[in-house]
C-alpha cells in the first residue's frame, strides 16, 4: 500500500511538471511570479497590457480604447504609443458609482423624510 501511495504521488508530481512546463512555454516573461503575487495578495501595482486590461475588465478592446480616448479609464503611456493600466486603478475605477442596497434606499429616504421641512397647508 506504501508503494501504491508514493507512486500516486510520483504521478502527481510529474503531471505539476508538465503543468509548470506548458505555462512557461504559455508566457516565458514573468508569469510564474504574477501568479505568486495574486495568490500573495501582493497584485494590487500589477501593470496590465491593453489586451490583458480587455480580459481583466471583461470588455471589448474597441471599448477599452473608446474609454481611454474619452479619458474616463486612467491609463499610461510610457512610450507614447502602447498604454498600460495599473490593476488597483482599475479595481477602483470598476468600483465607481455603486448601486444602493434596498436597505441603504430605505434608510435614505426615512432620512430625507424625517429631515424635511414640514409645509403649512394654507387651504381654508
Amino acid at each position: 500500500m506504501n508503494k501504491d501511495k508514493k507512486t500516486a504521488l510520483q504521478r502527481l508530481d510529474e503531471r505539476i511538471c508538465i503543468i509548470e512546463k506548458a505555462i512557461r512555454k504559455l508566457d516565458p516573461s514573468n508569469l510564474l511570479e504574477r501568479v505568486a503575487a495574486l495568490e500573495t495578495g501582493d497584485a494590487s501595482n500589477i501593470t496590465f497590457s491593453a489586451d490583458a486590461a480587455c480580459r481583466y475588465l471583461n470588455m471589448k478592446k474597441s471599448m477599452l480604447y473608446k474609454l481611454t480616448s474619452a479619458k474616463e479609464i486612467p491609463y499610461y503611456k510610457p512610450e507614447g504609443k502602447r498604454i498600460y493600466f495599473v490593476r488597483a486603478e482599475l479595481d477602483k475605477w470598476m468600483q465607481r458609482n455603486p448601486s444602493p442596497t434596498v436597505d441603504e434606499m430605505m434608510r435614505r429616504s426615512q432620512e430625507y423624510m424625517a429631515n424635511r421641512k414640514k409645509v403649512p397647508n394654507n387651504k381654508q
